[in-house]
């Protein structure tokens, strides 16, 4: 992300991340998963183990709510 300013309103942008819940009400940060979700029994996991998976990086603008999403490869 290069600039620091909205797209929308030209207000300033806070970085974020998406929360998911997951069982036992833990948290974990949200993913972009690659392809469309295919349930498989028993659990949902096993339908996204061979996919490409980046983790979500989000910005809100602090004037209009505006969001935007980028899924970046995380470097080791």
């Amino acid at each position: 992300m290069e600039s620091n300013q909205c797209s929308k309103c030209g207000g300033e942008i806070v970085k974020g991340f998406i929360l998911d819940m997951g069982s036992s009400n833990s948290f974990t940060k949200g993913i972009w998963v690659e392809g469309t979700l295919e349930k498989r029994e028993p659990k949902w996991s096993h339908a996204i183990e061979d996919r490409e998976r980046y983790p979500i990086v989000a910005y809100r603008c602090s004037i209009c709510g505006y969001l935007e999403f980028y899924a970046y490869k995380e470097t080791k």
